[in-house]
């Protein structure tokens, strides 16, 4: 969504706050981020992945293959935006990493969203 946000110029709190508003969805899942990360989740989506193709529901498991897709392509994105905004060069910057972990109250950084990100800068 925050990709979608970014191209037609609309502010992405207030696009989250709205759908959010509908209590089927609700707004704990829709704060814009680098992705899903944690040690289970992924593992969750790919045996999700696994069972629909046991399955035969092809379909089904290419939607939830395109979930892990998009929350890599995230990542990426995210790392760019922050070569970007430092003139496409990170050389010479000093750049500090806060809340590293996945989640709030946790040291466990498997998995971690900006793990990618942090190998990017650190090359």
């Amino acid at each position: 969504m925050s990709a979608l946000c970014e191209a037609t110029g609309s502010d992405v709190a207030q696009v989250s706050h709205a759908i959010g508003m509908d209590t089927r969805i609700g707004p704990k899942f829709l704060n814009s981020s680098v992705g899903f990360g944690g040690s289970c989740f992924q593992k969750d989506i790919l045996n999700l992945v696994y069972i629909c193709e046991c399955h035969g529901l092809t379909e089904v498991a290419n939607y939830w293959k395109q979930v892990i897709k998009v929350n890599d392509y995230q990542k990426s994105r995210f790392l760019n935006r922050v070569v970007s905004s430092m003139f496409n060069t990170i050389s010479g910057k000093k750049i500090a990493i806060l809340g590293f972990a996945f989640k709030k109250d946790t040291g466990d950084t498997e998995r971690n969203p900006y793990n990618r990100c942090v190998q990017g800068i650190v090359g």
